[in-house]
């Protein structure tokens, strides 16, 4: 590894692994409120200076506490470059009626509208679309907001045989 590269740990300041199970909105609204102040916490204890930070998009708050302090930051989207298209275009999702529909009624309907994903079955789109909490919705769509406002982005993408372009 490079002399130059560091890696360090917050305190864990997030519910157990046997809360998480039965409220997965409520861990997720602590990863987005908790783990902030530990974090900035460990920034001023590094004694060379933080070039850059590299960050999970999930991590709402890192952007804007990056900014803050004229640090880079590249988002990192783990999941496919189609599930980050999708809520890129949650709009359209919103405006042609699929979003949180009755999957035993609509799972087969299939949308075909979103730029860089094919032909989709509502039923195989992620369950933040159609799940039963739109907490967990809001959270996510506010990171993607803040892509914008980042310096990189690093996402997985693979070519497709009949792709649709794909725009920020």
């Amino acid at each position: 590894m490079p002399e130059n590269v560091e890696f360090r740990t917050i305190p864990n300041v997030l519910p157990s692994e046997l809360v998480r199970g039965s409220d997965f909105p409520g861990f997720y609204e602590a990863v987005m409120t908790k783990m902030e102040a530990p974090f900035e916490t460990l920034l001023d204890r590094i004694e060379s200076p933080v070039t850059s930070i590299i960050v999970d998009t999930e991590l709402l708050w890192v952007v804007c506490l990056a900014n803050r302090r004229n640090i880079p930051v590249a988002l990192l989207w783990a999941s496919s470059a189609s599930v980050f298209s999708m809520l890129l275009h949650h709009d359209l999702i919103n405006q042609k009626g699929h979003l949180g529909v009755d999957l035993p009624e609509h799972g087969e309907e299939r949308i075909d509208f979103i730029p860089g994903v094919s032909s989709t079955r509502i039923a195989d789109m992620p369950t933040v679309f159609h799940g039963n909490d739109e907490r967990v919705l809001k959270l996510v769509l506010q990171c993607i907001s803040m892509i914008k406002q980042a310096q990189h982005l690093l996402i997985n993408i693979s070519m497709s045989l009949n792709p649709k372009p794909l725009t920020f």
